[in-house]
């Protein structure tokens, strides 16, 4: 067990990952009310426990080879100082959260130092899908790894590190949901079908997919034969560009965005139809079974470094899962407002085989106990180690 108060830090390099780590400070909280905590997180981190980031996480947010190098020297002064303020700190724990890039290069430096502390990192990286060598290079510096998938665990074991499937923390929310609402989330009874657009997080992927994606939705809308009304979860910062993009393709259709951190995370098991960017959102509008297509586009040199190294025949995890296109990919050249528009077609006509689908994916993931227990529970059996 944890000697009490004990020490956490903390990474997390962009939002997904830091409301993960709040999920996990929350139940370290719970069981150890004196922890004291440092490291580097968002609002959602800063609510659970961390009293101050050591930087912004924003100048972490960053992704794709063609957007990380000009901001290389940077990134490294920041591994330095994080590692430096890790040395300083003294923790028991270091827990990292996604963002590999970043996390795994301060957790290799610090162990150099041979600190106390345990090294867990949270979110797997896909080795199952490409670079599967990677897990042999960080079971060499970490002690424990969380996976958020029921067959992930076996490539890192198997290297000697010890892992665990914790569960996918959306599902265990989206579990405790009796159905489907009728009306909408957002407070009005309606009989209008709602249709989600989910941009992306990063302002590359929004400046990449708004004119796209609000194009397609206007084609989508020109073929449908009844009105729909588009709801657009994103932050407040970047409702403008999006606006705009909308005002581009020429559409008039009533568009409501949400930016409010709870009503993005509670808005999406009350949508009907979804385009989104390829990510984590597919995989919890697969849990939502919100009938759904993705699309994705980077930069040239991103996409042919990464088409070179991915072994996976999808993107979309749904897909991955059940080795089977369920849910409509357009990625890179294909990722056009007519392609898109055609995909969300589809939907109209073949939903059964997607909610089939996630349907069984819903099955295969649940767990017993909610994802921030068991990553304690584990994070617990490799301090006592």
């Amino acid at each position: 067990m944890l000697a009490k108060p004990f020490r956490i830090y903390i990474i997390a390099t962009e939002e997904s990952g830091d409301v993960l780590g709040a999920d996990m400070l929350i139940e370290l909280r719970r069981r150890y009310p004196q922890a004291q905590i440092a490291g580097i997180g968002g609002e959602a981190m800063r609510l659970a426990g961390l009293k101050e980031s050591l930087f912004p996480m924003s100048d972490l947010s960053l992704m794709g080879v063609a957007e990380i190098l000009p901001h290389l020297p940077k990134l490294i002064g920041r591994i330095h100082q994080t590692a430096q303020d890790i040395k300083d700190f003294d923790p028991d724990i270091v827990l990292s959260v996604d963002g590999p890039d970043f996390c795994f290069r301060v957790q290799k430096k610090i162990k150099k130092y041979k600190l106390k502390a345990k090294q867990i990192h949270c979110v797997a990286p896909t080795v199952w899908a490409w670079r599967e060598r990677r897990a042999k290079k960080i079971a060499k510096f970490l002690d424990g790894i969380l996976c958020l998938f029921p067959f992930e665990p076996p490539y890192f074991e198997k290297y000697g590190l010890q892992a665990v499937y914790t569960g996918h923390p959306f599902l265990t929310r989206l579990l405790n949901k009796k159905g489907r609402r009728p009306t909408s989330i957002l407070g009005q009874a309606s009989k209008v079908q709602t249709i989600g657009v989910y941009f992306g997080s990063r302002s590359q992927e929004i400046k990449l997919h708004a004119p796209i994606f609000a194009e397609a939705i206007a084609l989508f809308l020109n073929y449908a034969v009844r009105d729909y009304r588009i709801i657009v979860p994103t932050f407040a910062k970047y409702e403008d560009e999006i606006k705009e993009a909308f005002e581009q393709a020429g559409l008039t259709a009533d568009i409501e965005f949400v930016t409010d951190k709870k009503k993005r995370e509670s808005v999406m098991p009350y949508l009907d139809y979804a385009l989104a960017a390829s990510g984590t959102v597919g995989l919890e509008l697969a849990l939502c079974e919100v009938l759904h297509c993705i699309g994705y586009k980077t930069s040239t040199l991103t996409y042919t470094i990464v088409k070179n190294l991915v072994k996976t025949k999808y993107a979309h995890l749904a897909n991955i899962i059940m080795q089977d296109e369920i849910v409509p990919e357009f990625l890179q050249n294909d990722c056009t407002p007519q392609r898109l528009a055609d995909g969300m077609m589809s939907l109209l006509d073949n939903a059964e085989k997607q909610e089939k689908g996630f349907k069984e994916i819903k099955s295969l993931m649940k767990t017993k106990r909610t994802p921030s227990q068991t990553a304690v529970d584990f994070i617990e059996d490799v301090l006592s180690s």
